[in-house]
């Protein structure tokens, strides 16, 4: 797979971002540090507002601490510095995903061990002999 196989969008500044973030509500987003009028981080941010949840890949030239530990504390997913490798922006990906798909597994589990106890309940009620009302 290439990265031209995968679908998404690319925007040219913070403002565009957000609208396509909130028109598409992509599982996965990665965003340049650098951009103009605000800065990556800024983006991760309103995203994380609106979706606590959606992993967020941040790509810059530099690996600085401050920006980093930022990063960090918000609850960004992977970040990766230019020029970036395409094997670990794959690796991130991948990992985002997984991460994604784990979570879905866990709700889904969830949902059906709450099913099968409110299906055995009713079979309990309903079952001959019970005085349940």
């Amino acid at each position: 797979m290439s990265f031209s196989d995968v679908p998404g969008t690319s925007c040219e500044n913070h403002a565009a971002g957000l609208e396509a973030f909130q028109k598409h509500t992509p599982d996965i987003v990665v965003t340049d540090i650098l951009m103009p009028k605000m800065d990556g981080l800024t983006l991760a941010q309103e995203i994380l507002r609106i979706m606590p949840s959606v992993p967020i890949i941040v790509v810059a030239v530099f690996e600085q601490t401050d920006y980093l530990l930022q990063a960090i504390n918000m609850g960004i997913e992977k970040y990766v510095t230019k020029p970036v490798n395409s094997y670990q922006l794959h690796e991130s990906l991948l990992n985002c995903a997984h991460h994604l798909r784990t979570e879905q597994l866990m709700k889904l589990r969830v949902l059906r061990r709450e099913s099968t106890v409110h299906f055995k309940d009713s079979l309990t009620k309903n079952a001959p002999g019970n005085n349940y009302a």
